[in-house]
């Protein structure tokens, strides 16, 4: 090999080696601010949730409603739906037989 063959590839194993270091050291600053900001948003979330289920557990439904003479007196008025024939097959993985 030449020495200009030898001196590029020295220059191009530097420029390789500085350009990963300062890549890892700047991803790996964000990547930790991005830790620490996103563990502080779950606290919060986890607070906010807390809150919400403390609310929940302070309500009370009075069931009364079910014996009363009015709720009794409702009538289901769901109409059937009936099939007029049958769809598809019974086993739509089985083999088709002419």
């Amino acid at each position: 090999m030449s020495d200009k063959s030898n001196l590029f590839l020295v220059i191009f194993i530097v420029f390789v080696l500085v350009s990963v270091y300062f890549w890892y050291t700047q991803f790996r600053d964000v990547s930790m601010e991005a830790t620490i900001s996103s563990s502080s948003e779950h606290q919060l979330l986890g607070r906010e949730f807390v809150l919400l289920i403390n609310k929940l557990r302070a309500i009370t439904i009075d069931a009364g409603f079910f014996s009363d003479e009015k709720f009794l007196l409702l009538k289901d008025l769901t109409p059937t739906i009936e099939m007029p024939e049958k769809v598809g097959r019974d086993n739509p993985f089985s083999p088709i037989t002419n």
